[in-house]
């Protein structure tokens, strides 16, 4: 009889454990929303997505933790964000992946990361903490990857102007140059909002010598501003007191080279770009060609020296240069002019200067 109920009493246990052991685990997963394909730089983005839960509940007391994570190509998680819940579910506590209370993760991309390569960036989520889950495959969800848009900076072509300070595009030597265009934010970012960036001229000789050098900044400072070029925006400069050598020559010409945010050890590229190979337009001055001074007028004077002597002095006006028309050239300040046709003007200087002492 007692063997009886033995055997009875363990085929009833036999029959309860199976019971017990079909209690579905929990099974934790993370999800994440996020569709984009591009991410300006210095932009605040926002990523959604949510735990969820399938199987068994996770009793409070088990600490569930959510991490997303913004993630550089080379690895260096720019930006984190950790989230809690006692217990999955948690009362009053949704499984929506959030640090504001609109149910998003706000991100700020930074701009101290703008030198990093542009694609390859990715958003990261996982979760993780339930005691029993016994499938982690899906406790992992990525996003990307994510292409970073910078500003592109040009000289727009097609509005560089160079004019001497009265105005006139003549260029002789010791002229003092002024020149003038636009910068254009061809990229899909504005620059960094506060940062301003130099603009230089160089005018260099044919030989690519320097010869003279000018810098302005830009954007210009608006008053308790942060200053910027807009995406698709541009901005004016004016860049003044360039020389040109005193000792130059007919038909020399000299490159006259505007850059943007010059990439050199000078400036060290201030603004990160698409392309930095666009940042330059150039410009040729060149000194006008003497063709002819047949048409050359002498012009005679007299000075009264303090002696009581008279002494006589001459000066050119030169009416068949190309692109002159009326200026005053003297022999003895251009040097350049007696070279270019020394025979002519040696032999008005010679003739008039004769007939002008015959008449004294």
């Amino acid at each position: 009889m007692l063997q009886r109920l033995t055997a009875f009493l363990f085929l009833l246990l036999v029959s309860i454990v199976p019971t017990f052991g079909q209690t579905t685990p929990p099974d934790l997963s993370i999800v994440l929303d996020s569709t984009f394909t591009n991410l300006k730089i210095g932009q605040t983005f926002s990523v959604t997505g949510r735990v969820q839960r399938t199987g068994g509940a996770i009793p409070s007391g088990q600490t569930i933790t959510a991490i997303v994570e913004f993630v550089a190509p080379d690895g260096l998680v720019v930006f984190e964000h950790e989230q809690t819940w006692n217990g999955f579910p948690e009362p009053a506590n949704s499984g929506a992946l959030r640090n504001t209370l609109s149910n998003q993760v706000l991100i700020q991309f930074p701009w101290n990361q703008a030198s990093k390569q542009t694609s390859g960036w990715q958003i990261r989520a996982h979760v993780s903490g339930a005691d029993l889950e016994t499938d982690l495959s899906n406790n992992f969800a990525e996003h990307g990857p994510i292409t970073m848009d910078l500003p592109d900076l040009i000289v727009v072509q097609n509005s560089v102007e160079v004019f001497t300070a009265s105005g006139s595009n003549l260029f002789l030597p010791n002229s003092v140059l002024t020149v003038e265009g636009r910068i254009r934010n061809q990229g899909d970012v504005r620059t960094q909002e506060g940062i301003q960036f130099p603009v230089v001229a160089e005018l260099r000789t044919q030989a690519g010598v320097l010869v003279d050098t000018e810098t302005v900044v830009v954007p210009s400072q608006n008053a308790g501003g942060f200053p910027y070029i807009e995406q698709n925006g541009e901005q004016s400069f004016s860049i003044a007191n360039i020389h040109l050598p005193d000792g130059t020559s007919p038909g020399d010409t000299f490159t006259l080279r505007v850059v943007v945010d010059p990439n050199d050890p000078n400036f060290s590229d201030i603004i990160e770009e698409i392309d930095d190979g666009d940042n330059h337009a150039i410009q040729e001055v060149s000194i006008p060609i003497t063709r002819t001074l047949s048409h050359l007028k002498l012009t005679h004077s007299l000075l009264y020296l303090s002696s009581g002597k008279r002494k006589s002095t001459y000066s050119y006006m030169a009416t068949s240069l190309p692109l002159v028309s009326s200026i005053m050239l003297t022999p003895f300040s251009f040097p350049w002019l007696r070279r270019a046709a020394p025979s002519i003007s040696e032999s008005i200087l010679y003739r008039e200067k004769r007939e002008a002492l015959r008449h004294e």
